[in-house]
């Protein structure tokens, strides 16, 4: 299965570098797609004796205008490694927006990550955790590159040994 998953993911990758991935726009509640990943996610979560929690935005739109198959992988990607990476306490999803953007959050009170560190965790086959859980390094860059086709924006907040924050912004009509 592992093997199956890295052939799959360098596909992406290889697909993603070639410009042979379509963008397909349209308009979804990405609130539902939110709670259904969550959803999908909450046996890991619970069996860990995590918990894996929405803290919605009130009086907001839900809907977006994006290709929702990448957005799906980019929260599914953040979502595992969130689990991942916690050992005590969980993961939390929230998110707000303004005029133009879409900004959601997937924080954790997992190990963190070390700030020298930080700058290089997009990079491809990177692993910069000792405590590394058997990935491959290709994650989080595939899904910095899901963002950036999407226009928009990804970055970290962490500290090592308490916690991390991905954050990733999309615009609401792309």
């Amino acid at each position: 299965a592992r093997m199956i998953e890295l052939v799959d993911n360098l596909i992406r990758l290889s697909r993603l570098d070639s410009k042979k991935v379509p963008v397909k726009i349209e308009t979804f509640n990405y609130r539902k797609v939110i709670e259904e990943i969550v959803e999908f996610f909450q046996f890991e979560a619970t069996s860990k004796g995590l918990f894996l929690e929405i803290e919605p935005s009130k009086n907001q739109r839900e809907v977006i205008l994006t290709d929702r198959t990448h957005f799906e992988a980019i929260l599914t990607n953040l979502i595992k490694n969130a689990l991942k990476y916690t050992q005590n306490g969980g993961v939390s999803i929230s998110w707000t927006q303004d005029k133009n953007n879409l900004l959601v959050t997937v924080s954790d009170t997992g190990i963190g990550i070390k700030k020298e560190d930080q700058p290089i965790i997009f990079d491809r086959f990177t692993q910069v955790n000792q405590m590394s859980k058997g990935g491959f390094g290709i994650g989080l860059s595939l899904t910095q590159i899901y963002v950036n086709l999407l226009g928009g924006r990804i970055w970290c907040e962490s500290s090592f040994g308490q916690g991390s924050r991905f954050n990733f912004t999309i615009p609401l009509q792309s």
